[in-house]
């Protein structure tokens, strides 16, 4: 099985992504006054899976605060949480005005054997958003 480019991840294959969207349909609540109906609703149905990687990854920091009176939590009505503070450090490649290239490059596997595998590429807007595009 072939490996995802430069990882140790096995790239998925249109059989295992039929396997986990046949587990997915038996997900339970794991909360209280959640029923299978709102979690499968939440999940969706799966119809493929695939991996991306942030070009030019130097490392990830995660800072974890434990039950902060935090006034943007509390105004959720959520009490005795974890809040984490996640920083990426990546850098990119720019020559003479050239184009960025993407952030993020994957690919996504279909759960059928007539499609084939989607070559993904994204990046970071500046207001934070993602963008991604399914190319070939």
């Amino acid at each position: 099985m072939a490996r995802f480019a430069g990882t140790k991840r096995q790239q998925y294959t249109s059989e295992r992504v039929r396997k986990m969207r046949n587990e997915r349909a038996f997900v339970k609540a794991k909360k209280d006054g959640v029923s299978s109906e709102q979690v499968q609703a939440y999940l969706g149905k799966l119809q493929a899976a695939g991996h991306m990687k942030i070009n030019g990854f130097r490392s990830m920091n995660i800072e974890q605060t434990v039950n902060t009176p935090d006034p943007f939590v509390q105004s959720l009505g959520m009490h005795g949480g974890v809040i984490k503070h996640i920083k990426l450090d990546y850098q990119i490649y720019n020559q003479n005005g050239m184009e960025d290239s993407p952030h993020f490059a994957g690919y996504l596997r279909s759960a059928s054997e007539s499609d084939k595998q989607y070559r993904l590429k994204g990046w970071f807007n500046e207001d934070g958003t993602i963008r991604l595009e399914l190319v070939n």
